[in-house]
């Protein structure tokens, strides 16, 4: 499926002009964002609901912070 995707772009992208091009991929790259956009939305009560509890295990002590030296990076 990929390949054909890829040979279809391929030829509209010699076939088109630049300016088409160039509409076309800010078009996608828009696409991408919005869909990204909307995960985030989506996904922002579940993302709350687990902060608000590895907040609370940090602070009732089942877990613990990680030491300094132990950090990677």
């Amino acid at each position: 499926m990929f390949q054909y995707v890829f040979v279809t772009f391929t030829v509209l992208g010699t076939v088109l002009s630049l300016g088409d091009v160039i509409g076309l991929a800010d078009g996608m790259l828009f696409l991408c964002a919005f869909i990204n956009v909307l995960g985030l939305y989506l996904l922002f009560p579940v993302v709350r609901r687990e902060l608000r509890n590895h907040v609370a295990d940090l602070r009732s002590g089942r877990l613990t912070p990680v030491r300094e030296e132990e950090k990677v990076g």
